[in-house]
């Protein structure tokens, strides 16, 4: 069974370890149900200096209470900007340059942006423009940028990547001459892994870079197998606030022709596997390195990657003119090779955007508001006696102590401190301890409530938290409550009511009371009702009642009332019925004689609640009824039946053509009460 700890694993994880993702993570308890996960991106609350989280159907929202003392997670601190940095800072002499494409073709490793010279354009009036290839895929005349691409500066803020063919990379010198992101290559295909990867990856974070990993794709195989062994070597992400999300380079190549032998549909679907397995793995969507042409190529200028951060290539421009172009995806492009020649190793780079918001590609403010938000889950909402009953359990990862927490019932809220013991949170979070878990009922009145949860801050960063989300719960109150079945049993001299019964306030059997117009017998409610016991679960099941109580021929009002167990009043339980005491009429059909052009019918009937009266009887011929009096003499029947007279006998003669005819004769009560018994139906032939 997995655990409800499951929705804050990866954030308190991401917050103490900082190679752990915000997701992967799967624990095992022994006691505690499996909750819909809540550490995802898109469930993040918005990052405010100290917000509160407001619930749909209340007012106000949960005030934030005072930050307690919260020991904060270690990382490395950001290096300041430095504002001498400038794009024209000299490279480190120290380093490899990359060798030719035929080389890395036969080596199987090839760096980003390594196919882009043959293959892209170079703005044709560019100080050193290189030739434009010749291609049967593009008009090579691309002098003009075009429209919606930003420009940048030499204050922009710089960066760079590279791969194992710069294996003395200096990133403290990197760093000085103003770099301040560097990407590494770590895999190409299934085939390929960088053997200097975990030294760069590290010195980059040490010189105090941002930092993230690239793989090289080939689309010709399997992206789902790519995006798995890129994360297995190092291609991870984690939410620590310095490593750059996932980055995918994919450009020209392949023995099959520059789209790698894909049509353009296949390529988009290839992209998007890719993409989807990355962030399955990781928590977050890959960034993707495309050339403008190569783009509108191989993929047909597709639109559907607009949640992945762009990286584009462009050479040869001036940083005001900004790239060529960028894919029909992007609105804008987030980061910008601009040079495979220096001033920094490998590729030189620069982002589109402060510092601030280069932090944020690293980690989004949604997350990070998340990373510093109360977390926890919500067990149960349940109906108890006495009201609602909520329980669960509540963190910030910002403060080791117990925290306060918020339950929404409708309007009404609870504030409650999270402080019970919780062994299995300990588990999982021994620095939290086990003081963390909340278990509250909830008095209201009778009725449905929607039920909400919330984590209150601890921390100057965060914001309230919704724990799970919210449920709707019902109370039964502290009154007694039931059911009055539909059907009331009757016999000659009785009533019977049937139902169930519980006291709001208790789980023990209670005592009923039905009255038959003003008289009344009181019974216990405590037999079986497994359909009560489902639905009320805490309550149990013996709330049944059944109770028989005299009643005299006639016409009588029927009320069932639960008895409070404490100081409330008496409740009726449903509606009050009306019912009718008495015995149906009784009768024979002697003969049904068919003859030329008529139908005969002859019997006798009576009722018991009105012995010698003679009653209606009715007589139907193929569906139309006439009605006749059981009223002429019949000595046989007053012998048969002493006390009830001789008027009880009945002969009705109806028209009936040639042919075949359904005979049906009923009893009539005349009280318009009870039931009209058949006394006989059949079918004869009239000649």
């Amino acid at each position: 069974m997995r655990s409800t700890l499951r929705p804050a694993l990866g954030i308190v994880a991401a917050l103490t370890v900082a190679a752990s993702t915000l997701v992967g993570f799967d624990v095992a308890l022994a006691d505690t149900p499996t909750p819909t996960s809540a550490a995802t991106a898109t469930a993040a609350p918005a990052a405010t200096a100290s917000p509160s989280a407001t619930p749909t159907d209340t007012a106000s929202a949960p005030a934030s209470d005072s930050p307690s003392a919260a020991p904060s997670a270690s990382a490395s601190a950001e290096p300041t900007d430095d504002a001498s940095a400038t794009a024209d800072a000299p490279a480190d002499s120290s380093l490899a340059a990359d060798p030719s494409l035929s080389v890395q073709d036969a080596e199987g490793n090839h760096t980003m942006g390594s196919t882009i010279a043959e293959n892209e354009p170079s703005e044709p009036n560019a100080p050193g423009a290189s030739t434009s290839p010749t291609s049967s895929l593009r008009v090579q005349s691309k002098a003009v940028t075009t429209s919606s691409v930003s420009g940048a500066s030499k204050t922009s803020i710089m960066g760079l990547d590279v791969s194992a063919y710069q294996p003395t990379v200096n990133f403290a010198t990197q760093y000085k001459n103003g770099a301040r992101f560097a990407y590494i290559k770590a895999t190409e295909n299934t085939t390929y892994k960088s053997d200097t990867f975990a030294k760069q990856y590290a010195g980059a974070a040490t010189a105090g870079l941002l930092r993230g990993a690239y793989h090289f794709a080939h689309p010709d195989a399997s992206a789902a197998a790519q995006a798995r062994y890129f994360v297995a070597n190092g291609g991870g992400w984690s939410a620590d606030g310095k490593t750059l999300p996932p980055l995918l380079d994919i450009e020209y190549g392949g023995a099959k022709g520059e789209c790698w032998g894909l049509s353009q549909a296949a390529m988009v679907s290839w992209i998007s596997t890719f993409s989807s397995t990355m962030k399955s793995l990781t928590g977050r969507a890959p960034a993707i390195y495309a050339g403008y042409y190569w783009w509108k190529d191989c993929t047909g200028n597709s639109k559907a990657f607009g949640a992945n951060a762009l990286m584009v290539p462009s050479y040869d421009r001036d940083l005001s003119q900004g790239p060529v172009g960028i894919g029909a995806s992007w609105s804008d492009w987030t980061i910008w090779q601009y040079s495979s020649t220096g001033p920094f190793a490998g590729d030189s780079d620069v982002f589109n955007g402060t510092m601030n918001e280069l932090k944020g590609l690293a980690l989004p403010s949604s997350l990070a508001t998340l990373l510093s938000s109360p977390n926890g889950y919500v067990d149960s909402v349940t109906t108890v006696p006495g009201g609602i009953r909520v329980r669960g359990w509540a963190i910030d990862p910002d403060t080791y102590k117990s925290i306060k927490v918020h339950v929404y019932t409708g309007s009404k809220v609870t504030v409650v401190t999270a402080n019970k013991s919780r062994p299995d949170v300990a588990t999982q979070m021994p620095k939290w301890g086990a003081a963390h878990g909340y278990d509250v009922t909830i008095g209201t009145a009778k009725g449905s409530y929607k039920t909400c949860v919330y984590g209150i801050n601890a921390g100057a960063k965060g914001a309230n938290a919704l724990l799970t989300s919210c449920s709707t719960a019902k109370s039964l109150g502290t009154n007694p409550v039931g059911s009055f079945d539909k059907a009331v049993a009757t016999t000659t001299t009785s009533v019977t009511a049937s139902g169930w019964a519980i006291d709001g306030s208790t789980a023990a059997s209670i005592k009923v009371a039905v009255y038959v117009d003003g008289a009344h017998k009181t019974a216990v409610a405590s037999t079986t009702r497994t359909d009560v016991g489902t639905t009320y679960g805490a309550y149990g099941s013996a709330h049944g009642y059944s109770v028989t109580v005299p009643a005299a021929q006639g016409t009588h009002k029927v009320c069932v009332y639960g008895i409070n167990v404490g100081t409330g009043p008496n409740s009726r339980i449903g509606s009050c019925k009306t019912v009718v005491v008495n015995y149906k009429p009784v009768g024979v059909v002697d003969r049904i004689t068919p003859s030329k052009g008529a139908v005969t019918v002859s019997g006798w009937a009576y009722d018991p609640d009105v012995k010698t009266k003679s009653i209606p009887v009715a007589v139907y011929l193929d569906g139309r009824g006439v009605r006749t009096t059981a009223s002429t003499s019949r000595a046989d029947v007053a012998k048969a039946h002493p006390g009830i007279g001789t008027k009880h006998g009945f002969t009705k003669k109806l028209s009936a053509s040639k042919g075949s005819h359904k005979v049906c004769v009923y009893a009539i009560d005349p009280s318009g009460h009870g039931s009209n018994p058949t006394l006989k139906c059949s079918t004869v032939t009239v000649p």
